[in-house]
């Protein structure tokens, strides 16, 4: 095949690189502003979360001067994807455009659909919640999830997103419609696709991995045993669970209500909470550890305190603890965040030096790695396509899970 272009490692990894780019979703919509503190020695990115500070009230501040409590979380890169293939020297004398469809392309727009489908995965550690679970068909399913936003603060500043099922996508066809051309093009252009439009000042994307979340048919059972100051108070023992528990499942405790971060005026609503180890019932004094963790005024920790108040109430025995398991079928979750509530850091893999065939391509802080070796038992070429990644809710409270 005279007067092609031999393919080599540097021409198809920035090919590569354009495919996994060009097919994800979810990395353009989460925040990557901890890839820079990722060192190439281990696997962890330390971030360090905003201090949260309570207003005092007259001139007088000898008692009232405030412990600086910085909490930090991690965000581990522990995922390591790649897609391999074999394939014999003659494939080789493929044009490049004639490689690229048939390999290249399709590996990377695999690995891309993993990286959106890891990302979706973060709604099981979001514990706010919403939906009728029921697919959503206009305005009103957008605002609530919009007022969920407003009553938790988050930044009203243009970065709210909010991904649909493709259910999800069709059920809102006359809403979207509806909108006038300008209402559908605000999105910034590296933020198009799968753009549908903005409903209730949240940009509305579209993907076919949103998950789905199936539970136990468990709806109501009783608490144990009072909470205080005293408790741990990200764990709680129930009587009467009669359903397994799976991470995600959804709950609230009655009388404990949600309360605005900043003012932290009691919202009226009930504070949401997710289950974050799965559990085995008994029906008698089962533990349930969930997120997030309550905070009440009186709190005098460390890492937490006053200002980081986020109930109006502990819960009390026998109170009632509402599981939205919508009767033990599965639902969607549609997932609802601000730009910064979710993170995604990805780091480069390193090149062997044994390998001749290889290269690495990075842009916008994604990169892929290339390598080709050959298997002189078996007489046959391989090619890896790899990626290393990781995923975090940073700020749940940012987020909102929509039930569909």
């Amino acid at each position: 095949m005279a007067g092609n272009t031999l393919i080599t490692a540097d021409i198809i990894a920035p090919l590569a690189l354009a495919h996994l780019e060009n097919n994800l979703v979810m990395p353009k919509l989460t925040t990557r502003a901890y890839e820079k503190d990722f060192k190439e020695v281990g696997d962890t990115i330390r971030i360090r979360k905003p201090v949260q500070f309570q207003v005092n009230d007259g001139p007088d501040i000898t008692t009232k001067i405030q412990d600086v409590n910085e909490s930090t979380t991690t965000l581990v890169l522990n995922k390591y994807k790649d897609v391999a293939w074999k394939f014999s020297s003659k494939d080789l004398t493929l044009t490049v455009a004639e490689y690229t469809k048939r390999y290249i392309k399709p590996a990377a727009i695999a690995l891309a659909n993993q990286v959106d489908i890891d990302g979706l995965e973060m709604y099981k550690y979001i514990a706010n919640l919403v939906g009728d679970y029921a697919k959503p068909a206009g305005y009103a399913d957008i605002a609530e999830v919009a007022q969920l936003m407003d009553e938790n603060a988050v930044p009203d500043d243009g970065m709210r997103r909010m991904v649909l099922s493709p259910e999800g996508k069709y059920g809102m066809t006359a809403a979207l419609a509806a909108l006038n051309t300008a209402d559908k093009e605000v999105v910034i252009p590296s933020l198009r696709r799968n753009f549908l439009g903005r409903i209730a000042n949240i940009d509305l994307f579209s993907d076919q991995n949103v998950w789905q979340h199936t539970s136990g048919a468990q709806t109501t059972v009783a608490i144990h045993a009072t909470l205080t100051a005293a408790s741990t108070l990200s764990e709680i023992a129930v009587n009467g669970l009669d359903a397994n528990l799976v991470v995600g499942d959804s709950f609230s405790i009655a009388a404990v209500n949600n309360v605005n971060p900043i003012s932290k005026k009691s919202t009226g609503t009930p504070k949401d909470f997710v289950v974050t180890t799965a559990l085995t019932y008994t029906g008698t004094a089962d533990t349930v550890a969930f997120s997030p963790t309550i905070v009440m005024s009186d709190d005098t920790t460390e890492s937490t305190g006053p200002a980081y108040q986020n109930v109006d109430a502990y819960p009390l025995l026998d109170a009632v603890v509402t599981f939205a398991d919508n009767s033990g079928t599965q639902y969607t979750n549609d997932l609802a965040f601000h730009k910064d509530g979710i993170a995604l850091a990805m780091a480069p893999l390193i090149l062997p030096d044994s390998a001749v065939f290889k290269s690495r391509a990075a842009n916008n802080n994604i990169s892929i790695r290339l390598i080709k070796g050959f298997d002189i038992l078996l007489d046959y070429e391989v090619i890896r396509m790899d990626i290393l990644y990781g995923w975090k809710v940073i700020y749940p409270e940012l987020c909102v899970r929509r039930a569909s």
